[in-house]
């Protein structure tokens, strides 16, 4: 695997001689195959031993070195850092328990989360430590809590049971920028005439420094929540989607 990335690599800097650090990290990231294949399991096998990443860190490090233009002793943390690339492995393993943490019938939601061993290698500090606990500490660094996690099921619905819902977008046809209040208000009228006989549900969502807020309002009910701080817009967004359809 090694030569063949070697090639590639060279072979692009050599035709491309003027091009940006950025335009060779980007191929390497989406194009050269041997970024999947370092990250294809790497949340099963991050629990092997450290020995065994010396046979594949060099790899990746030999790669931001011709990408960067860097030194051969130029310290692995400084091309890291250079080019904005953080630990892969650390990565992908936060990015699955975070999705892992939305959904406790997971079954290995238990191993991760509820680990009943933690006690028995903090005793033997020497044995390979299962990725629940390696990673603990990384969640807490950036800010995870469970309580704040809203729980996510599988539906019982096939998808391709399910009725497509008719979304009327005409109003997104206006830009915003150039399209003057008044207008926006005079068309949803329009819009609001033709469907007199529907019900009425508006969602809302505001974001004011760390805090984030829904709402929703039925003609017979307000429902309104205050989410966790650094909640997304888009996650309120559809947690106020959610509140609609719960009334529905």
């Amino acid at each position: 695997m090694q030569p063949e990335l070697l090639v590639i690599i060279c072979y692009t800097t050599i035709i491309n001689s003027n091009v940006r650090q950025q335009t060779l990290l980007r191929l390497y990231r989406s194009l050269i195959k041997i970024r999947s294949k370092l990250d294809y399991g790497c949340v099963v096998y991050g629990s092997a031993r450290p020995s065994y990443f010396k046979l594949l860190d060099p790899i990746q490090n030999h790669v931001l070195r011709l990408c960067l233009g860097a030194f051969r002793t130029s310290p692995t943390t400084s091309l890291y850092l250079e080019a904005n690339e953080p630990p892969q492995r650390k990565k992908l393993s936060l990015q699955f328990c975070l999705k892992l943490s939305a959904n406790s019938n997971n079954p290995a939601y238990n191993a991760v989360f509820n680990s009943e061993f933690k006690t028995q290698f903090d005793n033997k500090p020497i044995q390979t430590w299962p990725m629940g606990l390696r990673v603990s500490d990384d969640l807490q660094s950036v800010g995870f809590k469970k309580r704040n996690v809203f729980p996510t099921a599988v539906s019982t619905i096939a998808p391709w049971l399910l009725k497509c819902p008719a979304i009327n977008l005409s109003l997104c046809s206006y830009d915003k920028t150039t399209t003057s209040p008044e207008l926006f208000k005079h068309k949803f009228f329009e819009l609001w005439s033709e469907l007199s006989n529907h019900l009425e549900i508006y969602t809302d969502v505001s974001k004011d420094g760390l805090r984030t807020a829904a709402a929703v309002a039925a003609p017979s009910t307000v429902k309104k929540v205050c989410l966790p701080n650094n909640t997304s817009i888009f996650t309120a967004e559809i947690r106020a989607l959610n509140m609609a359809l719960g009334i529905i």
